[in-house]
């Protein structure tokens, strides 16, 4: 054959490897968890996450930790007072609230707050999720303890966290020893303090559950420790867990076209071959720059004018 020949064919070899290699998938690494997922959020009854056995590793010894990956959708329309508690003796919007007994902490419950998950009915992690214009796409978040003091009382202390991004994976951490408790986003401390008094002794059945009626959205990737998590061993673990861009490493084999995460719209993101081929296609706009249809230019309103409304 001619060197013409030879050299077409070399190209085709390299094109069709270079294509390969260029279009295949991310596959999903094995991934060790107690409770892989994924579950629902929307519940009128909690989900059991993590049965007892395994939950207890969190009180059984003196340290313990908990991890999942979080995922919130929009539900809450109307605006919504939120009080953080009914008896205030914190700082920083903490709050300490006396429970009526050992088992009846209904008046310190936060009626507006959603729960995302519950561990072992001592530690739990609420929600907010309602329209702010000084938190768009956040909602409200904080964490609550329950403990007892010296002359056996039972408390729900309430520690305020920063807000949770809505519609982006989070992975949320929560490691305890003694009475301190470490919350984390991601890979980044986010709440280092102590409770005032001490963990309460979970009951015998008490598991791990998510979920709450209300609150929209899923978890999954769930784990629990018997010791206490650094900032070295959670972000260590979050790099095994999740990619480059946050999405945790989970996909399902029953549906791969629901698995194609082109725009970053469906939560449960894992890479196919057809997501990783269509999210590399060049896109082209046939529309000039001032539009195909030559729309009105609306201009946001001139902050130095004065208004005034008789309903105001």
């Amino acid at each position: 054959m001619s060197s013409g020949i030879w050299l077409l064919l070399f190209t085709g070899i390299l094109l069709g490897i270079i294509v390969i290699f260029y279009f295949s998938p991310s596959y999903v690494p094995k991934l060790n968890a107690m409770a892989s997922g994924p579950y629902a959020l929307n519940t009128a009854v909690p989900t059991e996450v993590i049965v007892q056995k395994d939950a207890a590793l969190f009180t059984a010894t003196d340290a313990g930790a908990f991890s999942a990956f979080v995922y919130l959708n929009p539900v809450n329309r109307t605006a919504t007072y939120a009080n953080s508690g009914s008896s205030s003796n914190g700082s920083n919007g903490d709050t300490l609230c006396t429970c009526v007994g050992p088992s009846d902490c209904g008046a310190c419950k936060h009626a507006q707050y959603k729960m995302v998950f519950t561990i072992s009915d001592i530690v739990y992690l609420e929600v907010l999720v309602a329209p702010d214009a000084s938190r768009q796409g956040r909602a409200m978040a904080q964490i609550v303890v329950k403990t007892h003091g010296p002359t056996n009382s039972t408390y729900l202390e309430t520690f305020v966290l920063p807000p949770l991004d809505i519609q982006k994976w989070t992975y949320i951490t929560i490691s305890r020893e003694g009475r301190r408790i470490d919350i984390y986003y991601n890979n980044r401390i986010v709440l280092s303090t102590k409770t005032r008094y001490y963990f309460v002794k979970p009951a015998a059945t008490a598991n791990i559950t998510s979920g709450s009626d209300g609150l929209d959205g899923q978890l999954l990737i769930a784990n629990v420790y018997n010791y206490r998590l650094s900032t070295k061993d959670v972000s260590e673990k979050y790099a095994q867990y999740a990619d480059t861009r946050g999405q945790p490493f989970f996909s399902s084999s029953k549906n791969p076209m629901s698995l194609s995460d082109v725009g970053g719209l469906v939560p449960l993101y894992g890479s196919t071959l057809f997501s990783s081929a269509v999210s590399y296609l060049p896109s082209f706009n046939l529309c000039p720059s001032e539009g195909c249809f030559n729309a009105p230019l609306i201009r946001p309103a001139n902050p130095m004018y004065s208004w005034s409304s008789s309903y105001a």
